[in-house]
């Protein structure tokens, strides 16, 4: 009797596919998690450098919006614009955007507009449920 038992493979897909599953979902799913973190980094990245580089070139997507009185104030109501545009309405805001001059740029002397940009991770909540990763990322651009 347990010999027959041992060699009956009727049913036996189901925990097959338990077992599988178990492990195939998670690794799907931290797969997703991560993508999206890379993918919002580089573009927040992105959108720092092309300020960074708007501000100081003078370019006129920078200077196209007169309300603000700055030429920092307008560079950061553009990077929140494109924010807004490739990442989604209120992920950041015009708080978590700083616009600056500096003197160095990784160790280079000169004259550098900075662009800086604080953001929450608003995704890994499948990965890192307990804390909330911040990330802090600046561009700049030689003036």
């Amino acid at each position: 009797m347990t010999r027959l038992f041992f060699r009956q493979t009727k049913a036996s897909t189901i925990p097959e596919a338990a077992i599988v599953l178990a492990l195939l979902l998670p690794m799907l799913v931290g797969s997703i998690e991560i993508s999206l973190m890379m993918w919002t980094k580089g573009t927040m990245q992105s959108i720092a450098a092309l300020s960074a580089r708007c501000i100081a070139t003078g370019s006129t997507n920078c200077a196209a919006n007169t309300s603000f009185p700055t030429a920092a104030l307008r560079t950061q109501n553009y990077a929140l614009t494109m924010a807004n545009a490739l990442i989604g309405q209120a992920k950041i805001t015009a708080a978590n955007i700083t616009v600056t001059t500096s003197t160095t740029c990784n160790n280079g002397p000169g004259q550098y507009d900075v662009v800086s940009i604080t953001y929450s991770d608003w995704v890994g909540a499948m990965i890192a449920p307990l804390g909330v990763r911040t990330d802090k990322l600046t561009a700049c651009y030689p003036i």
